[in-house]
This record gives C-alpha cells, sequence and structure tokens, in this order.
C-alpha cells in the first residue's frame, strides 16, 4: 500500500421495522440496542486516550506498518459545536498485509487499513474498541485464511503492545452479518486516476475533508481482446480515499460514540470482476444499524445522501 495524500452487509435481524430499499433492494431491520458493535472487541486499558492513541501508532510503525490517519473526532465534534469525551480513531497497519487482502478481492480496499478506536466511557474509563478478524475478513471479501492470516498477527502484534488482553478478548457475535448489500457501488466510464481525482475534488468541499488516499494496488492494465490463453491477467487496481463530514458526524457520535470505529467515509475505487472502473462505499445506514442508531434518523440520511453525492461525482455522474 502506498500512501498518496473491511464486503459485507449487517442484515440485524432485531424486531423489525419499516423497510428501507438500499443496496440491491434487501429490507435494512430495526437497529441493535447501542453498546458493543457487531463483530468488534472493546477491552479498558490503562492511561488517558491521547497516551493511548499514540502508543497505538508507535506500535503500528514499529512494527513496520503505516499509520494512515489518525482522527480525532472529539476535536472535529467540537469545532461543529457538539462536545463529546475524547473519542480518536488510529487508521494503520503493515503494507503487505492489507495489499494481500486486496489483491485476493480489491474491494478489501473499501475497510483497510483496520481502525483502531481509543474513546472514554460514560463512567470515564478509557477504551480500545476494534474490529474482529472476522469481521474484517468478511468485510473485506477475503475467505482464504492464508490471506488473512499476516493481518490477523500484525494486528495481533499491535494490540499486544498496547494492551495484552485484547488479544484474546471475546469478540461481540457476528449477528446477521452476510457478505451482501453493505458495499454500494457506482460504475464509472473513467480510468482509476480519474475517479479517484473527483473523489479528492469532492472530499474537499462543502464541509467535506480528505484524510488521505491509499494505493493498494496500482492499475497496471486490463485484460485485453485477442491476447492468447493462459495470458495472466494484471491484478485488480484499487485505492481507497478517506473522507470526513465533520457537522454531520458530530451528533452521530454524541449519539452513539461507537460509531467513530466506522468513521471517516471510506471510498474505495477498484476494478471489478467485469474489468469497470467501481467506486465502493459502506451503506451508511447499515454501519448506523450496527452501533444502535436508526437507519432514517436524519444525520443518518444526511451523510447517506452526502456519500451517495461523492460517491457519484467519483465515477462522473456529478459534477
Amino acid at each position: 500500500m502506498r500512501t498518496v495524500g473491511a464486503v459485507l452487509a449487517l442484515s440485524l435481524s432485531a424486531s423489525a421495522c419499516g423497510a428501507l430499499d438500499g443496496g440491491s433492494g434487501a429490507t435494512l431491520r430495526a437497529a441493535l440496542v447501542p453498546g458493543q458493535p457487531a463483530g468488534s472487541v472493546t477491552v479498558a486499558a490503562d492511561g488517558d486516550p491521547a497516551a493511548l492513541a499514540q502508543r497505538l501508532q508507535d506500535a503500528i510503525t514499529s512494527g513496520g506498518g503505516r499509520v494512515a490517519a489518525v482522527v480525532d473526532h472529539a476535536a472535529a465534534a467540537r469545532e461543529a459545536g457538539v462536545q463529546i469525551p475524547p473519542n480518536t480513531v488510529v487508521i494503520g497497519g503493515p503494507d503487505a498485509a492489507n495489499t494481500g487482502m486486496a489483491l485476493f478481492d480489491p474491494r478489501a480496499g473499501g475497510v483497510l487499513p483496520s481502525p483502531f478506536q481509543v474513546r472514554q466511557d460514560d463512567a470515564g474509563t478509557t477504551v480500545l474498541s476494534f474490529d474482529s478478524l472476522d469481521y474484517l475478513a468478511a468485510l473485506s471479501g477475503v475467505s482464504d485464511v492464508a490471506v488473512s492470516q499476516p493481518l490477523a498477527e500484525a494486528n495481533a502484534a499491535i494490540l499486544g503492545a498496547v494492551a495484552p488482553g485484547a488479544v484474546d478478548a471475546t469478540a461481540a457475535p457476528l449477528i446477521g452479518v452476510t457478505p451482501v448489500d453493505y458495499l454500494l457501488t457506482v460504475i464509472s466510464d473513467g480510468t482509476i486516476a480519474a475517479a479517484v481525482a473527483d473523489l479528492q475534488r469532492a472530499g474537499a468541499r462543502g464541509g467535506n475533508n480528505v484524510l488521505a488516499t491509499l494505493e493498494f494496488v496500482p492499475d497496471t492494465g486490463r485484460p485485453r481482446p485477442g491476447q492468447p490463453p493462459g495470458t495472466p491477467a494484471p491484478p485488480r487496481a484499487s485505492t481507497a480515499v478517506l473522507i470526513t463530514r465533520p457537522a454531520v458526524e458530530a451528533p452521530l457520535l454524541a449519539a452513539a460514540p461507537t460509531i467513530g470505529l466506522d468513521l471517516p467515509l471510506r471510498f474505495v475505487v477498484f476494478i471489478n470482476e467485469r474489468n469497470e472502473t467501481a467506486v465502493g462505499y459502506p451503506d451508511i445506514r447499515r454501519i448506523a444499524l450496527r452501533h444502535g442508531i436508526p437507519a432514517d434518523s436524519p444525520d443518518v440520511v444526511a451523510l447517506a445522501a452526502e456519500a451517495d453525492k461523492i460517491a457519484r461525482t467519483g465515477a462522473g455522474l456529478e459534477p
């Protein structure tokens, strides 16, 4: 992975609510009870949140990894006029492990590198939250354990350096998680580079901020008609762009602090199985459900609409 600047649906089967069409028309169910999100691990940690966030960064880099972004959700929320307790997400990990996942399925760039969230809970305790390997593998569409094992080992080393007890902690069950409809996609007629540039442009206007652009697999071409049988196909390109919209994210973080694990917005530009340029992005409503926020909450609707607009701009369908 080169710094230039998990694929699944949460079809959550709690008590039924009104149908909301999204993705390929699947019905969204009621939000889970707020608390520990499905597929995540949360443990108490020593020290204040700022110190733990720094230790995470040090653990990532000391193991040869790269810190892709550090997002201080609390500081961004304050600038938007919303006060929340300390809440920071550190996104990073080893290039080789992340690239291996993206080579297996280029959509993996929509959820990697791994996020590690540090926050202060209602009791004033510093807590560390992260996604389990099973959850990340499902998000990434990676079914081969040999491919995901390097990421498992790298994340275990990072966690062992900052909170040893977290390595063996039990993850919340993957309630209702299936690899369908989580990643929304828009098809572009342009190149990978053009779509990335358009995403960056959309992410730098109207209250948005581009945090990072991450190239997992470079665009080295696509299969061409007339090639001899057996000619190896070039690896499918995958580049992610991380974009934040603090004014809309802040009230969501106030309502459910754990949602900081799934923010900022992630967009992945990749070559799909039909050799088309695609822009993928998680369905914000399904992320909200994971954290106990109703999908029809006005703030969820607003952030989902902005994500749609950014993705369509990236695909060249909107100016």
